[in-house]
C-alpha cells in the first residue's frame, strides 16, 4: 500500500496486487472505489513521485515499477495511454468545432436566414 497526496485531510491509499500472472491497482478515493481510473493510480503508474504522501515510500513505488518492467505491462500501458491521449485530443477538437458551429448557427438565426419557397 502506498499513500497518495489528497486534497482531503487524509491521504488516499493505493494498493498494488502483484502475482505471477496478474496485476491489480485499487485506490480508496471516491473514483477508485467505483473502479474508475483516478489521478492517484495514473500518477503512480507513471512513477510520479510528487504524488507520494510520504516520500519514504519511494522505494515501494520503485519496487512496483521494477516488477512491472519484467512483465508485458509496459507495452500494454504505453499503447493504452497513447490511445487515450489521441482520443482526448480528438474530443477537444470536436468540442471546439461544436462551439464554433453553435456560435455560427446562433448568429445565423439572430441575423436571419435567406430562404426560398419550394413549390
Amino acid at each position: 500500500m502506498i499513500k497518495a497526496k489528497s486534497s482531503e485531510k487524509e491521504p488516499h491509499r493505493v494498493y498494488f496486487t502483484l502475482n505471477e500472472s496478474s496485476f491489480r491497482v485499487f485506490c480508496d478515493c471516491k473514483a477508485g472505489t467505483f473502479q474508475q481510473l483516478c489521478k492517484h493510480k495514473t500518477a503512480f503508474l507513471d512513477n510520479d513521485r510528487k504524488m507520494l504522501h510520504d516520500p519514504a515510500q519511494q522505494k515501494e513505488l520503485d519496487n512496483v515499477h521494477e516488477w512491472l518492467k519484467q512483465t508485458s505491462w509496459s507495452g500494454k500501458y504505453t499503447r493504452i495511454t497513447k490511445e487515450i491521449a489521441g482520443i482526448e485530443k480528438d474530443v477537444a477538437q470536436l468540442q471546439t468545432r461544436r462551439k464554433e458551429l453553435r456560435k455560427d448557427f446562433s448568429v445565423m438565426l439572430s441575423k436571419g436566414v435567406n430562404v426560398e419557397h419550394l413549390s
